[in-house]
């Protein structure tokens, strides 16, 4: 979304009786230009504009920063998409007035103070999938580590963790719709790009609903946290990770192939219902994640948060990892 878009989105979904006259052009390219804000008794107010694409803390502590030292007599105005939770936090503790595209705000100057939270209604879709959950984990597997193609089938069903019998049902399956061809030469998968892009979107359908998981309330620390062996980071954690710290964490997801009370027990953090850190037991078996496993499972588990500033750091992960086509990845 452009400025322009940004702008006219964000003065949409302001207050009744409230209206921000604008101008474009800032001075030397300091700042994106000035704006009036109209209120209902008659208040009038001069900002100068910042219209910016906001996903992650550190995009505010640089808006902040920017002006701190910035000659001017009149407020910053932040003009921006939908902020999290923890963004308007930050906003609030922080004095950075702004209005955002789901009617989000806070002002604070003198003569006005406004404080709403911002509506975020999310479009109804039809929840459909490609793959059932025995052929998504067999994927998991086969394009994260493309040479186990030619593994038997019982070593397949050891490293899926399905079915002996799931793991022909499957191969039969991806054959009849062309993603899987069995020759003299060997097998082969099709459209191994495609087949990606779908796992990773089917993920939250498919897969992640099936598999069992405990929320427990949020560390005092990430780092306090030591994962056992064959377990993994996924969520946020993993985002940041892979993202060399781009995403700053809320959450986070361990993948574990032990009983998820036992874990609790250990890790000593107390259960709470929607937690910000949640164990899910690992859908594989005895298969040892390599880095395209561990960013494939990654972005799908980002793309399922629908959040924003997730979908952006899942895009750094694409570009870094995956190399998929972001118009399929990101539905453009």
């Amino acid at each position: 979304m452009k400025e322009e878009e940004l702008l006219s989105k964000a003065i949409e979904q302001l207050p009744k009786n409230f209206l921000l006259q604008y101008e474009t052009g800032g001075i030397e390219h300091m700042h994106d230009g000035l704006a009036r804000l109209l209120g209902p008794e008659g208040e009038v107010t001069t900002f100068v504009l910042e219209v910016k694409h906001i996903h992650r803390k550190e995009s505010l502590v640089a808006v902040r920063e920017k002006f701190s030292n910035f000659p001017s007599d009149f407020p910053i105005l932040l003009v921006c998409n939908r902020l999290t939770s923890a963004l308007v936090e930050y906003c609030v503790d922080n004095q950075i007035n702004f209005i955002d595209t789901s009617g989000g705000a806070y002002i604070q100057v003198p003569g006005l103070y406004l404080f709403i939270e911002g509506k975020y209604v999310k479009e109804p879709v039809v929840a459909s999938s490609h793959f059932t959950e025995g052929v998504m984990k067999l994927l998991f597997v086969l394009l994260s580590c493309p040479e186990s193609l030619h593994e038997t089938y019982r070593s397949l069903a050891e490293k899926t963790g399905i079915s002996l019998g799931m793991v022909s049902k499957a191969f039969n399956y991806l054959e009849a719709r062309r993603y899987f061809r069995k020759s003299q030469n060997g097998r082969r998968l099709m459209n191994e790009g495609e087949l990606q892009v779908l796992w990773v979107k089917d993920y939250a359908i498919s897969l992640r609903p099936k598999l069992s998981s405990l929320s427990l309330s949020t560390p005092v620390s990430w780092d306090e946290i030591t994962l056992m062996s064959d377990e993994y980071w996924g969520g946020e954690i993993a985002g940041a990770k892979l993202s060399d710290g781009y995403l700053i964490p809320e959450s986070g997801v361990i993948f574990t192939p032990y009983p998820l009370l036992q874990r609790w027990k250990e890790l000593g953090i107390k259960p709470i219902q929607g937690g910000k850190l949640q164990l899910v037991s690992c859908f594989w078996g005895n298969f040892s994640l390599n880095s395209r496993a561990e960013a494939m499972l990654c972005v799908a588990e980002l793309l399922a948060s629908d959040d924003d500033r997730n979908r952006e750091t899942a895009r750094i992960i694409n570009d870094n990892y995956l190399y998929l086509s972001e118009s399929d990845l990101f539905s453009y």
